[in-house]
């Protein structure tokens, strides 16, 4: 997976990383087989995105 942009105007990628983290990947109340409808790229899972994101380095 991937995340949403931050480069258009009023974007904040500091604050997109820290509410992917603390709102969705260290989310304990999310199991792994959770399902993520995201405005890009279809249908996940909240465990596909913890193993596999481009981005979890950032998250985890």
């Amino acid at each position: 997976g991937s995340i949403g942009r931050s480069d258009f105007q009023g974007g904040n990628q500091n604050l997109l990383f820290s509410s992917i983290k603390n709102k969705i990947m260290n989310n304990k109340n999310l199991t792994d087989n959770f399902i993520v409808c995201s405005g890009h790229m279809g249908l996940t899972t909240i465990g596909d995105e913890r193993a596999h994101n481009m981005f979890r380095k950032y998250f985890l």
